[in-house]
């Protein structure tokens, strides 16, 4: 790494040598790749606790503009003693985490709209799946074996929203689906003997 002879002031001030740079995992492409730019590494770094980000972020945030421009983000984990590779560590942490925190804001958001649509099909004839879900859910019918979870997504707070057992769900449509069939034949049988009623079927109601 060949460094111009203004800049080796500002290696001096990190107390880093550039060959002990190059030594290192190198991060930067990495994060500039992944994350678009050093900076948002450095937002997320501010999301972790470890005390690896605490200590890097420490050494950043007390350096001047130009250092953190001409110096890369390893010789500031050397500074403080901290692995390049474990750095990277902590990032990838702390952007899973707040991938995790922005799906259960998104999902918290939307389930007051998704709540009122469940219980606006829930309400039509094609709403079997919806009413056994909602039933299930208050408590009123048992929950089936071979459960299907639907959670909130978090991990720490799991609030179960509905047990669903699809066989059951198929079964219980077939039914219905029969008893319509039979309701219609026998509606028909006795259209033709009264020779002056039209025949009317059930028709499904589709939620708007």
């Amino acid at each position: 790494m060949i460094i111009p002879a203004k800049d080796k002031g500002l290696w001096e001030q990190l107390d880093v040598l550039p060959e002990d740079v190059e030594e290192q995992a190198q991060i930067t492409p990495i994060l500039i790749k992944s994350l678009g730019s050093i900076k948002r590494a450095i937002e997320y770094l501010r999301e972790s606790d470890a005390k690896e980000a605490i200590a890097v972020l420490k050494k950043w945030d007390s350096s001047k503009p130009i250092m953190r421009k001409k110096i890369p983000l390893e010789a500031f984990c050397l500074s403080v003693n901290v692995k390049p590779k474990v750095l990277i560590g902590v990032i990838m942490q702390a952007v899973v985490e707040h991938g995790s925190k922005a799906t259960e804001l998104m999902i918290a958001a939307a389930q007051p709209e998704i709540v009122q649509k469940t219980i606006k099909l829930a309400k039509t004839y094609r709403g079997s799946d919806e009413r056994r879900i909602i039933l299930q859910n208050r408590g009123v019918l048992p929950s089936p074996k071979n459960q299907v979870f639907i959670n909130n997504g978090s991990v720490d707070n799991r609030k179960q929203v509905a047990n669903v057992s699809l066989g059951q769900l198929e079964s219980d449509n077939d039914k219905i689906g029969e008893a319509v069939d039979n309701f219609n034949s026998q509606r028909m049988l006795k259209d033709k003997n009264d020779d002056h009623v039209p025949v009317i079927d059930v028709v499904a109601e589709e939620a708007e």
